[in-house]
This record gives structure tokens, C-alpha cells and sequence, in this order.
């Protein structure tokens, strides 16, 4: 069985090589690590489920506390501020989201996900304590199924995926003619039943809007696939050895336990790729001796540092200049503690 497993992973290698002329593919070998120690800051553990930086703010989003968003200032974490009641009503939510922006400006969008609403927000009012929102969208039915959502081009386009039942890697939702565009999967396998796909294939998805560039960088699969704007293929980076995600398994798990989580969190700055990478098995994802990987790349492919971080972090950001990252870990008692790393 081990033999016939290592003659398709041999075929399926040979058939991408052969079949992707049009893609420029790249070898990545992961060099040493410099490895970082972390600060625990002065925030109490809590259900904190998402991080994100912006202008000198660090949001740390808690699913458990009071307000969902609370913003801490990056020069001494003492919190200068929070917003976000649970509720229906019009400055309340259920479980938002940031979503990626460019730190340099001063708006960022909440994707209000069990509302189905998108909330547009400016950071200064909210630290003169005016929360309501600038904006407020119904979110289209075409994309409620959508997670890792972007929303680009002047608020025309917006980019995500679905690990349920979407169609293809991700989807590019015009807004304007309100049409939906599909992004094969990528790379092909056939071997992977259909119903699997979408979860095999679930990937981070960004929008670089210096470089013109979408980034998706795959949990399961260890690639980093650049595309233009329209969904056009036009680079993919290969991690290591050819790895084929065997999906085809019997298992009473969504995930089967043999599978090796690659990429867990992708963070875009205006010339840099960071990626939170793996590299464990599904089983040992918890495991208390977990670490996880920090893999820098520019635009071009090339990858430019890599590092070895002390704890398993699961959500992280980088802040605007680009010298910390902020990570989320297990305590002792399963509550969320936020880490710094200096880079």
C-alpha cells in the first residue's frame, strides 16, 4: 500500500510539472530557522479568536467578553477603548470579523457573519468613542457561504472562499453585475473524492493592492499560488518535497488525522508575504511541543526570512512597521493569550 501511495504521489508529480507550462512553478527549501522567543502581554486570557494591527491599535476580537472589539495601544497595551455589544441591533453584533486592509489607512471593514452584514467603521471616530458605522451592506446571498473574504477595488470586488461547498479555490464576486467567478482548484487531483474539494482545497486568500496581486496560500496542499485580479494562475511556490493530501481515506473525522496542516494564517504588508506555517500532522496540531513556523516571502516568490517561533500559534498580525507580530496561543485552562514577537 505504502508503495502504490508513493507511485501516485510520483504521478501526480510528473503529470503538474508536465501540465503546468504556463505556470512558473518554484521550489522552496526551508533553510534554518532563527528561532524568536515570545512576551506574553499584559492582556487577560480570554475567548480571543482574531488579532489585527492597524495605526499604532492592536484589536484583540474575544468571543466571550462583554464587547467583542477591544483596540490596545501598541506602546504599552494598556486598552484605550472597545465597542461591539452582542445583539440585533444597528452598532451591535454576532461574532464579527476584521477583514484584511492596509494598515496606512484609517477605515477597515467588520464582516458580520451570523447578521450576514458588512460594517464599514473609521478608526479615529472610534477612539473619540462614535461607533456607528460609516456603512452598512446586506451581505448577497451568492456569497453567504463565504469565509476569508476581502473586499477590494474601490468596494467592487470581493474575494473569498468556502471550504463547504464551494466550486472552485476561491471566487471573485463582482458586485456591480453581481456575478460570481469561480477559481479552479489548483493542483489538480483527481483522486480526491467531490464532496472533499472544497475542504481540501480551503486556502488563505489576499489582496495585495500595491503589487496587483491575489495570494492564496493552501492549508493542506504546501503551496503558495499567486493570481492577478482575474484569477489567472500565474505563479505557484512548492514548500519542500511534493506532499499529496490523501483525502481518500474512510475516517469519522471532517479531517482525516494523517493529513499535515501546511499553512495556518497568511498576513499581506505592502512588499511582504507572512505566512504562519505547520508542517504537523492533523492529529499533532494540539500537541503541547507544536511549534509553529514563520516564513517570509516578497512578491516575486523569493523567500526572504524564516523563523522559528517558541509556542503553537494559531491567529496572528504584524503591525504597521512591520517589526512585531502579535500571536494568539493556548494557556494552560484553553483560554486565548496573546504574544509578542519582535522581528
Amino acid at each position: 500500500m505504502k508503495k502504490k501511495y508513493l507511485f501516485i504521489n510520483l504521478f501526480l508529480y510528473i503529470f503538474f510539472t508536465s501540465c503546468s507550462e504556463n505556470i512558473n512553478i518554484n521550489s522552496i527549501e526551508l533553510p534554518g530557522f532563527k528561532k524568536i522567543k515570545s512576551q506574553v502581554l499584559p492582556i487577560k486570557p480570554n475567548c480571543f479568536y482574531q488579532l489585527h494591527s492597524q495605526k499604532s491599535s492592536l484589536f484583540v476580537i474575544d468571543g466571550c467578553g462583554e464587547k467583542y472589539i477591544n483596540l490596545y495601544s501598541e506602546k504599552d497595551y494598556k486598552k484605550i477603548n472597545s465597542f461591539g455589544f452582542k445583539g440585533n441591533g444597528p452598532n451591535e453584533f454576532y461574532f464579527p470579523e476584521i477583514l484584511p486592509e492596509n494598515n496606512n489607512s484609517n477605515e477597515f471593514w467588520i464582516h458580520d457573519i451570523n447578521h450576514k452584514k458588512f460594517k464599514k467603521f473609521n478608526l479615529k471616530n472610534i477612539l473619540n468613542n462614535d461607533f456607528a458605522p460609516l456603512i452598512v451592506e446586506r451581505k448577497n446571498p451568492k456569497i453567504l457561504g463565504g469565509f476569508e473574504l476581502t473586499i477590494i477595488d474601490n468596494e467592487k470586488i470581493i474575494l473569498g472562499n468556502d471550504h463547504i461547498s464551494g466550486e472552485g479555490t476561491f471566487f471573485i464576486y463582482n458586485k456591480k453585475e453581481n456575478e460570481i467567478k469561480w477559481i479552479d482548484f489548483y493542483p489538480i487531483i483527481d483522486d480526491i473524492p467531490r464532496k472533499k474539494r472544497a475542504e481540501a482545497y480551503d486556502a488563505f486568500i489576499k489582496y495585495s493592492k500595491e503589487n496587483d496581486l491575489i495570494v492564496g496560500a493552501s492549508r493542506y496542499f504546501n503551496r503558495i499560488n499567486f493570481y492577478k485580479l482575474n484569477g489567472d494562475l500565474i505563479k505557484s511556490l512548492k514548500i519542500g518535497e511534493f506532499e499529496y493530501p490523501n483525502f481518500n481515506v474512510k475516517t469519522n473525522y471532517v479531517i482525516p488525522q494523517n493529513i499535515v496542516n501546511h499553512f495556518i494564517g497568511l498576513v499581506l504588508s505592502k512588499n511582504k508575504i507572512y505566512t504562519l506555517y505547520s508542517g504537523y500532522q492533523q492529529k499533532n496540531m494540539s500537541h503541547k511541543d507544536s511549534r509553529t513556523k514563520l516564513l517570509v516571502f516578497d512578491f516575486k516568490g523569493k523567500l526572504l526570512n524564516s523563523y522559528q517561533l517558541d509556542k503553537n500559534i494559531s491567529k496572528f498580525t504584524i503591525n504597521e512597521n512591520e517589526n512585531k507580530l502579535y500571536g494568539l496561543s493556548q494557556d494552560s485552562d484553553g483560554l486565548s493569550v496573546v504574544n509578542l514577537y519582535k522581528l
